[in-house]
């Protein structure tokens, strides 16, 4: 089972392309299994995060090294804050979409340059600066 990361924003986000020959980080259109997890947004523009593995699983970083799937994500989220965004990030499994949420909390950017994820499972965060 994979781990989903879901970004939302009252404005529009710009969009990353996956390449096939140059997996890294990317964005995606919501697919209808997915929907779901809309509601649990206060924000109507609601996109899929992969890392290179395809997945939210590369953002999950068990060694404590430093992570490139993470730092490209400091980085999307700093240019969208950049632009007066207001950002909310919500972390699930692959088919717990529809799950309720476990916990809501403010996540400040710089926790995102750190060598882990700063969300939990079915947790759902503002990002402030």
């Amino acid at each position: 089972m994979c781990w989903a990361l879901y970004l939302a924003s009252d404005k529009e986000l710009p969009q990353i392309s996956w390449d096939n020959d140059n997996p890294s980080f990317n964005t995606q259109e919501l697919s209808e299994a997915e929907k779901p997890v809309i509601k649990k947004f206060t924000f109507e523009h609601v996109i899929y995060l992969g890392s290179n593995e395809g997945c939210g699983c590369g953002f999950m970083n068990t060694d404590h090294q430093p992570n490139k799937n993470l730092e490209y994500l400091h980085d999307y989220l700093s240019n969208a804050l950049s632009r007066n965004s207001k950002l909310e990030i919500f972390l699930c499994w692959e088919g717990d979409q529809s799950s309720s949420i476990l916990a809501k909390k403010s996540v400040r950017l710089s926790e995102f340059a750190g060598p882990e994820l700063p969300l939990g499972e079915r947790e759902l965060a503002i990002i402030t600066t």
